[in-house]
């Protein structure tokens, strides 16, 4: 499986390869050292701790002084900031109606030493540089990645993954008036992911829209989602597990700024 354990021999390179970002270890004693390069385009073809050779003086290197252990463990993980999706084009959701969406997310990859502790991270790094974004008013939001998509093709599990969590959200409006979502806010730092390889998933969210100037009632499953037939949790919510919150999901322009 591709999230297992390896061990690695004293001064042999193991290189990544997902998406658009290319990563490289080396392990001496004590010594983790890493490199993380990144480019344009995603590549088609995935490399998961492959042995390698490479010129070291190419390579922009970092050390970390940590565990001895020669074990590294590498796991997929949700961002480390809560999530905005912002629709390419205009959806709507009718009063009384709900929609689930499947919105993919980059994934981060997490490379800890012996055991997933988190003083035993080495580093940690997305596999898609990801902008960042104010969700909320300028005295009253918060910091939050953000991610453009066309909502109209994240209404069915995508065929084939890539390097992405697929994350299901069923939004839910309670209100009498019309959705317009302009503005999503996604929880990443609750979400559990399960799977295997790289068909992975987060847990089901629920959005229940209650009207433009209401906190919305946001639930969070405590299981891997109908959608995934891999059910085995891969990695932990990076904050402790939350199963409901009152929280802002939803944010509307209404003004010539635009977060």
């Amino acid at each position: 499986m591709m999230w297992n354990k390896i061990t690695l021999k004293a001064q042999e390179c193991h290189y990544w390869r997902i998406g658009k970002t290319d990563y490289y270890i080396v392990k001496n004693d004590i010594q983790w050292r890493y490199a993380v390069e990144t480019s344009t385009s995603p590549s088609e073809r995935f490399v998961m701790g492959e042995v390698c050779d490479i010129t070291e003086q190419d390579m922009p290197w970092q050390t970390a002084i940590g565990e001895k252990s020669d074990v590294l463990q590498v796991l997929p993980a949700l961002p480390d900031l809560p999530m905005v999706i912002k629709p390419k084009t205009k959806m709507t959701v009718l009063p009384g109606k709900s929609v689930m969406l499947y919105i993919p997310v980059p994934i981060s990859l997490q490379f800890y030493a012996g055991s997933r502790k988190k003083e035993h991270l080495i580093f940690e790094r997305a596999t898609e540089e990801l902008s960042q974004t104010w969700f909320g008013e300028f005295h009253n939001g918060l910091l939050a990645y953000s991610c453009e998509l066309e909502l109209a093709d994240c209404l069915a599990v995508p065929k084939a993954m890539s390097h992405h969590i697929i994350c299901p959200v069923k939004l839910v409006n309670d209100a009498h008036t019309i959705l317009d979502v302009q503005r999503l806010l996604i929880h990443s730092e609750y979400l559990t992911v399960y799977g295997k390889d790289f068909e992975l998933f987060a847990n089901e969210v629920k959005i229940k829209f209650k009207g433009e100037n209401e906190i919305s009632d946001v639930q969070y499953a405590s299981q891997a989602p109908s959608s995934s037939i891999h059910k085995s949790q891969l990695n932990s919510p990076r904050n402790p597990k939350m199963s409901s919150v009152i929280s802002k999901s939803f944010h509307f322009i209404k003004s010539l700024s635009n977060y």
